[in-house]
């Protein structure tokens, strides 16, 4: 269905909203695309949605493995994290 759009759930209006949002954690981010496909099952949504958020969840561990999704990652002297002021 063209104009059926996606249930907003949690503030967002696209899962992908959810994947982009790298100042959360991985564990955050999945957890809220599981909860919203929870949602959309309760829903009966329909079949082209529940594609969607599957996507999104694949998009987002796909992404997670392949860049290495974690804070040790990220190098120190970056500005990444908790900074502490001189």
């Amino acid at each position: 269905m063209p104009n059926d759009p996606m249930p907003v759930y949690n503030g967002y209006a696209d899962p992908l909203e959810v994947v982009d949002r790298i100042d959360l954690p991985y564990e955050e981010r999945l957890a809220t695309l599981q909860q919203w496909q929870a949602d959309l099952a309760r829903r009966d949504a329909s079949q082209t949605h529940r594609a969607t958020l599957a996507g999104a969840i694949q998009a987002l561990e796909t992404g997670a493995e392949i860049q290495g999704d974690e804070p040790a990652g990220a190098p120190e002297a970056g500005g990444y994290g908790v900074q502490q002021k001189d």
